[in-house]
Order: C-alpha cells, then structure tokens, then sequence
C-alpha cells in the first residue's frame, strides 16, 4: 500500500508543477492587469482635467457606476445647446442671458467648443 501511495505521489507530481507554475501565471497577469488599470485611470483623468470635467466621475473601483453622467453634466450640456440655438438665430439679448447661464454653471473656453 505504500508503493501505490508513493508511485501515486510520483504520478502527480508533474500536475502539481503545471498548478505552481499556472498560479505563479496568474499572479503575474493580475499585477500586470492592476498596472495597467491605473495607468488607463491616471490618463483618464488628465484627459478630464484638461477638458475641465471633475475627476470624481471616474471612481477607480466602480469607474461606470456613474455613467452616462446626466445629473453631472446635463446641465452645462443644455446650456451648450441653448447657445447653439441662439448663435444660429443670431439673437443677441437670448445669447448674453445663455452665456451668464454658462458661466454659472461652469462652462468655461477650455472645456466646451460653444462657451
């Protein structure tokens, strides 16, 4: 019985090697995969910033648990479009209301192309 037990460890001995060898496998990926998460994470926000949109959108944990961001920027969105509107009609008194609007809700010329 000892001989079975012992040829039988012996058998399996490759299988754990392979096991070893996968594990240490998926360690390395996993660290690699944690890099490269927040190396994506700190362009993201430089892009962000660049573009005046608070970083807090993008959470490094749940980074679209806040998607499609309406409620943060909805209203600096529609105040974009009523400018649209009122440069296309050429309305002057409409277009000088819209852009103290703009400004109070934080459009500057740095993060939106109608401000």
């Amino acid at each position: 019985a000892v001989v079975d037990q012992v040829e039988a460890a012996s058998q399996v001995e490759p299988y754990r090697l392979r096991v070893r060898e996968k594990e240490r496998q998926l360690a390395r990926m996993s660290r690699e995969q944690a890099r490269t998460v927040e190396e994506e994470h700190e362009k993201v926000l430089k892009a962000a910033e660049e573009r005046g949109i608070p970083s807090s959108l993008f959470p490094l944990e749940r980074p679209w648990s806040l998607f499609p961001w309406y409620e943060q920027l909805g209203p600096r969105a529609s105040c974009e479009e009523s400018l649209r509107l009122a440069i296309g009609l050429r309305d002057l008194e409409r277009l000088g209301r819209y852009l103290e609007l703009g400004e109070e809700r934080g459009l500057t010329k740095h993060n939106s192309r109608i401000y």
